[in-house]
């Protein structure tokens, strides 16, 4: 590899001093900086290190571990962000760690961060660069859900997280800024998407209550959505402290 990656029809794609490859092509963007900005990126960090995701971190943890996959078996996280959840869930199970993430902003600090593992900027929502049956269990966290470029890129009985946000997930929250807090539904829409291609085999449950005073309330949102009208951020501006419920949907499916 040195400092650099060749694909099998010769092209060379540099990596970064920071450790990842950008392989993020043009017709795969749709802005300039495509992904999470660096703001969300920071939000996001800093959530987690209020502990934001240490119970979804535990349930993946132990969720991969019954998967009793044999040491140094192929990770790969699609929507890797950080790193975090894809770092915790390789070193926790002796995984050979791979993230894939449109930000580059996000595989930056997940490149700096983790060194050991394989880091790519690349859009998840379609074909990615890598071979056939590359991998013995694929995660995707919140993030992409392409059924059949995961199906290719899994090895026969290859392992499949996905991972949605549950019905109640940042419910109070939503509700003192949006105004409402419709309950989201999105695992029985994945199973869906991946029914053609995956057998479900287990489904469980991460939800915690956390405490988070102003600061984390506005850094927990901006991880979590996208801009704000005026009379919402002031919603936002104007909270203190709020109990928050985080809760997440796991469901693990194997490849057909």
């Amino acid at each position: 590899m040195g400092r650099a990656w060749v694909c099998g029809q010769g092209h060379t794609f540099d990596i970064a001093r920071s450790g990842y490859c950008n392989l993020l092509q043009p017709q795969d963007r749709r802005s300039r900086r495509p992904g999470d900005s660096k703001a969300a990126v920071s939000s996001r960090q800093r959530s987690l290190a209020r502990g934001a995701g240490d119970a979804l971190r535990d349930v993946l943890v132990r969720e991969v571990t019954a998967l009793g996959l044999d040491d140094r078996a192929a990770l790969v996280d699609a929507g890797c962000g950080d790193g975090f959840f894809t770092m915790s869930m390789a070193r926790a199970c002796s995984l050979e760690g791979w993230g894939v993430d449109l930000s580059t902003w996000a595989v930056d600090v997940a490149a700096r961060r983790w060194p050991d593992a394989r880091w790519f900027v690349a859009n998840a929502d379609r074909t990615l660069p890598f071979a056939d049956g590359s991998f013995d269990l694929l995660t995707t966290i919140t993030g992409p859900k392409h059924a059949a470029e995961f199906h290719r890129l899994l090895k026969p009985g290859g392992w499949l997280i996905v991972v949605v946000p549950g019905t109640d997930d940042l419910a109070e929250l939503r509700a003192a800024v949006l105004g409402q807090a419709t309950p989201t539904r999105r695992a029985a829409r994945s199973r869906e998407l991946f029914s053609a291609h995956f057998d479900e085999v287990a489904t469980t449950q991460s939800r915690v209550s956390i405490h988070l005073d102003h600061d984390g309330l506005v850094d927990l949102f901006a991880g979590a959505y996208r801009g704000l009208r005026t009379r919402e951020r002031g919603r936002l501006d104007a909270l203190v402290q709020l109990d928050v419920t985080v809760h997440h949907d796991v469901l693990v499916m194997r490849r057909r």
